[in-house]
């Protein structure tokens, strides 16, 4: 039997080009032969899986992932170049409570079934289809996974998470999907935080018991990002003290966001303990606490527990001029409405955190001034670069000359009286840039002008990219949710 051309490849090349294979086309190739699977195992890093309903909710769930935020392309996404060669939707479909109410089967004896009853058959059934996903040995070298479902209802898929994918580096577990109206879900279901209930199934995550503890692998995360969760403040922590590694930490709706886990967060993130030896943990790089309504502060002493994460403790009132990559770089409360945005406006201005992004509660972004390079009066003609159309005249009066030379051999005199008209030609053209160049310096300073008149900070400039419209409450990075006025 001939030996496949691929299987010579060397294992890095091999590994380079099974990583770019859709999920099912690698699995496909596993299960040619032993020494194949296992290059599968070792490609297979990467996976979205969304457990919806219908299969258009899954696509939605994609498009309308944090994945495609502007601040994530920038600083660049693992599902960036490629997001839909890891995508798997699976739908968990139900017959409709309509239709097992009028149906004829159904003893009249039987008692209808609820939309909460439902609910709850259409969550089981989901965390069912998660677990037997998640736990085959294939996904055993996964670094990277985002889940989209209802909720977790399951013991066992927060088990799976904690024992089984020991090598994961960024997990996203989102239950929050505004888009989705449906009629077994009670009104606001994903918005309003009294739904958001408390529950001992993230104690196998968070390792927080004995046993937990002593069971838990997943210690080696860099991201994580929660989206509409119950859980508390204090399986919270334990979860980021399980991972010291963890450098981007989004939480979107999350009950355990409160005034003492930031406050524990800015101590975690401080100056390690003398009398303690324990390693101090990866500084964090991107911060979101986004819709989190249990999150107070209403002055800047309430602030303060980002001191540590900024680095700004015993340089208060000091900009940096040179940026600290050690410190926070993106940090967003947006729609955390109970966090004052004037009393964050004030915190920044005092302590003058060298940061890149912040999102305010209301929804505006500031970030740092661009640093235009000024060019000079005083400096040569030769450093001012020529636009298009001048560099064309030249090469075409430098072809002229040269054909000239090559055609008739013309005296020495026309040569020399040719040359300074060159010269005289460059000239002018050099003067014309030097005299419309502080015209368009005035157009670029009107322009930061504009952009930064309307920061709330001095500082930081407002980007945002799009203003609304007058008469239009849409925002480009917002779900748009039906309007209760109108019938």
């Amino acid at each position: 039997m001939g030996t496949s051309p691929i299987s010579t490849l060397p294992p890095e090349v091999l590994h380079q080009v099974l990583k770019y294979l859709p999920i099912a086309t690698l699995l496909k190739f596993g299960r040619t032969s032993k020494s194949n699977y296992s290059a599968a195992i070792l490609a297979l890093q990467n996976l979205r899986l969304a457990i919806l309903p219908r299969h258009i909710h899954g696509v939605l769930a994609f498009l309308s992932s944090s994945t495609f935020d502007g601040v994530e392309s920038d600083l660049g996404d693992t599902f960036f170049d490629d997001p839909t060669r890891n995508q798997i939707i699976i739908t968990s479909a139900l017959p409709p409570v309509d239709s097992l109410q009028r149906s004829r089967t159904r003893c009249p004896s039987q008692p209808a079934v609820t939309p909460a009853q439902y609910r709850e058959k259409l969550l089981q059934l989901q965390n069912a289809l998660a677990c037997s996903i998640l736990s085959t040995p294939t996904l055993v070298r996964l670094s990277s996974l985002t889940l989209h479902i209802y909720h977790i209802v399951s013991p066992s898929l927060t088990e799976i998470l904690a024992t089984l994918l020991p090598c994961l580096r960024d997990l996203r577990l989102n239950f929050c999907h505004p888009y989705l109206h449906d009629t077994c879900l009670p009104a606001q279901y994903w918005t309003n935080p009294v739904f958001l209930e408390s529950s001992p199934i993230w104690n196998s995550l968070a390792g927080v018991g004995g046993e937990s503890d002593t069971n838990l692998r997943l210690r080696k995360l860099e991201k994580l990002t929660v989206e509409r969760a119950g859980i508390t403040s204090f399986q919270l922590r334990k979860w980021i003290e399980c991972n010291p590694n963890l450098r981007e930490l989004r939480l979107r709706n999350v009950a355990g966001v409160d005034a003492e886990f930031v406050q524990w967060l800015g101590q975690y993130y401080g100056a390690g303990d003398p009398e303690t030896e324990a390693p101090r943990p990866t500084r964090m790089k991107i911060l979101a606490l986004e819709s989190c309504s249990s999150l107070v502060a209403d002055s800047v002493e309430q602030l303060t527990w980002l001191d540590s994460l900024f680095g700004v403790g015993a340089k208060a009132g000091v900009c940096d001029q040179e940026e600290d990559d050690s410190a926070l770089q993106v940090f967003s409360l947006r729609y955390s409405m109970s966090v004052q945005t004037r009393a964050l406006c004030a915190y920044l201005e005092s302590r003058r955190p060298g940061v890149q992004q912040i999102t305010l509660p209301d929804g505006r972004i500031l970030a740092t001034k661009a640093r235009h390079k000024r060019s000079s009066s005083k400096e040569p003609s030769k450093g001012v670069g020529p636009s298009r159309t001048c560099s064309h005249d030249r090469r075409h009066r430098t072809r002229t000359m040269q054909l000239g030379f090559q055609g008739d051999r013309q005296g020495e005199d026309d040569n020399i009286a040719e040359s300074a008209a060159i010269n005289v030609g460059v000239q002018t053209l050099t003067v014309n840039e030097s005299q419309s160049q502080p015209d368009e310096d005035e157009n670029d300073t009107s322009e930061d002008d504009d952009s930064t008149s309307s920061s709330p900070v001095s500082y930081l400039r407002l980007i945002n990219r799009r203003p609304p419209r007058k008469g239009c409450k849409f925002m480009p990075s917002d779900i748009i949710e039906p309007d209760p006025d109108v019938t």
